[in-house]
């Protein structure tokens, strides 16, 4: 049984073809892609100048070189004084208090810390309550980034929480509002309580410290509560340059149910083997295979159970001439 995905796209959709960023994205189902799943501007990768010189110079205390995937944002100086550092230190390594809503899954870990910066480890909530952990760094100078590792998947910052487990819909929202999103506000929002940041803010940023020549990233993803298969399709042009491509998949179990099993393929080779418990998983297929050819396809495959959802999502990490 094969279905069209709905899935959030960079840039603007059409009825079952969409260009984005030079990428050629097709749904392989039977219905045409939903033009209400997704119209929002393309995201760039880079660093502003000020972001340059406050963050990968060696002399500054933001890791860099262990850093990966990553979002930024400064907090104008001009309005705080210096940003509350301890502040955020004495909420996010603090317990989650009973009855509050909060982004957080449990209490932070100290990576490193000093009088004027802290770097911590932050599990933070995604769908069906399945911890997800990224970096977070903050100093008193506003700086304040959220990051995965180096080498970590970059796919790993789909923040599921939105999505309608009952009726799982990809919508716009549901992928811009990322994991190092959620990080950031958990230090704006809840621990200074301030004002929320959106995805659209002009002044949040996205960078990938391991690639630095990357200038843009895709991401297309399909959920489903129901067994069959669910594939996109899409083509790389041979003008882009392709730093890395990665996949998560998430599994949701209902309460007194058994989970359902999922796999993930990408060009008909098992990239996330069949997984039957609840959880999310990751994958990346070698760069050398992926890019020998331009046309390729993701298929979410969901067997044994139509109880519990399923989600998958790829993410594109390329450079465009």
């Amino acid at each position: 049984m094969s279905h069209s995905p709905i899935f959030w796209l960079l840039a603007a959709v059409l009825v079952g073809v969409a260009v984005v960023g030079g990428l050629t994205v097709v749904s392989s189902g039977d219905d045409p892609i939903d033009p209400e799943a997704g119209a929002t501007p393309d995201i760039i990768l880079g660093l502003t100048a000020e972001a340059r010189e406050s963050l990968q110079n060696a002399n500054q205390a933001f890791p860099s070189d262990q850093a990966g995937f990553s979002a930024y944002y400064r907090v104008a100086t001009s309005t705080l004084g210096r940003m509350q550092k301890d502040t955020i230190d004495n909420y996010i390594f603090g317990p989650v208090p009973a009855g509050v809503i909060s982004r957080r899954n449990t209490a932070a870990t100290i990576k490193e810390m000093g009088d004027n910066y802290t770097v911590a480890a932050l599990p933070l909530l995604n769908i069906n309550d399945i911890p997800s952990t990224v970096n977070l760094y903050y100093d008193d100078q506003g700086w304040v980034v959220a990051y995965l590792p180096k080498d970590a998947p970059s796919s790993q910052v789909w923040q599921a929480r939105d999505v309608d487990e009952d009726n799982p819909r990809i919508e716009d929202a549901d992928l811009g509002n990322t994991l190092l999103l959620e990080a950031i506000n958990v230090a704006l929002e809840e621990a200074l309580e301030g004002t929320k940041i959106a995805s659209s803010d002009a002044k949040l940023g996205y960078y990938h410290f391991k690639y630095p020549n990357a200038d843009s990233f895709l991401m297309m993803a399909a959920a489903q509560k129901l067994q069959g298969e669910y594939p996109i399709s899409f083509t790389v042009p041979a003008t882009l340059t392709v730093k890395e491509v990665s996949v998560t998949l998430w599994i949701t179990q209902l309460e007194g149910e058994v989970a359902p099993c999922a796999k993930v393929a990408l060009d008909d080779a098992d990239l996330i083997a069949e997984k039957c418990a609840k959880g999310i998983y990751h994958g990346s297929p070698s760069l050398t295979t992926f890019n020998a050819k331009t046309a390729h396809a993701m298929k979410l495959t969901q067997s044994t159970s139509d109880h519990g959802a399923v989600g998958a999502l790829l993410m594109v990490v390329y450079d465009k001439p």
